[in-house]
């Protein structure tokens, strides 16, 4: 298992850094089915997780200004505000409605990239669009919400390869931060169970390896590699989830 966690963190670290997507999305996916953690629980270690990591990759890509505010701050605002309040409200869910949540992000991102696409209005507006949907992603399913940001930049190509990253980051950290805050206020069970710890801790500090190799590779745009990643990454877990959501 420790070995599984520690590959685990390593891909989440790495995926983050270049493509801004993949520590929730990784973590969510994977963490129950390597240590039987209850999808409540691996939504608040993903929350945990998500937030460090991305508040080292801020403070990296902000020493290499690749972040672009203009773009963060109406992601922020519209995003910590709806992660808030629906971490509270997601604490009362079954594990089945977590998933099944999850699934239904998933299944329709690609919905909402066509609309962008054909409905030039909504683009003009997708700093705001994007803060309303990672809010509402991070807050009921606990990923960071790089899942939904990243296919969206990097399908409209909205801006360069190499700024999706941060910009997903900054977004992310805020966003992760009151989702977390929410999460304590509708459970309360950060520290309860030293296992759930102990995890953690492996994953953070095997991440930092992923987190290297990330930012080694993002000085280069390779815009056409990464959008490939992204659609292959979202297209798997969305097919994992269906199948859990069978069993279920």
């Amino acid at each position: 298992m420790i070995i599984l966690l520690g590959l685990l963190g390593v891909l989440s670290g790495f995926s983050s850094a270049w493509l801004g997507v993949g520590t929730g999305l990784f973590i969510v996916s994977f963490l129950p089915v390597i240590t039987g953690l209850s999808p409540l629980e691996t939504l608040q270690a993903s929350l945990l997780i998500v937030f460090t990591i991305n508040l080292v990759n801020s403070f990296v890509f902000s020493i290499q200004k690749l972040v672009v505010w203009s773009w963060c701050v109406p992601i922020i605002l519209i995003g910590l505000v709806c992660s808030f309040l629906l971490s509270v409200f997601v604490t009362s869910l079954s594990p089945f409605q977590v998933r099944f949540v999850l699934w239904l992000f998933l299944g329709f991102l690609p919905i909402i990239v066509f609309l962008l696409g054909k409905w030039p209005v909504m683009k003009k507006t997708l700093p705001w669009t994007s803060g309303l949907l990672v809010g509402t992603c991070s807050g009921l399913t606990g990923l960071g919400g790089g899942i939904i940001l990243s296919p969206l930049l990097h399908e409209t190509r909205s801006l360069p390869a190499r700024k999706i990253a941060p910009l997903i980051c900054v977004s992310t950290l805020f966003i992760s931060f009151f989702a977390l805050l929410g999460q304590e206020k509708g459970a309360g069970v950060f520290s309860n169970s030293h296992y759930w710890w102990k995890c953690c801790f492996i994953l953070l500090a095997c991440s930092g390896i992923g987190l290297f190799l990330g930012h080694s590779l993002n000085k280069k745009e390779r815009s056409l590699l990464r959008r490939l990643m992204v659609r292959g990454l979202t297209f798997f877990v969305f097919c994992m989830v269906t199948a859990e959501l069978w069993i279920f």
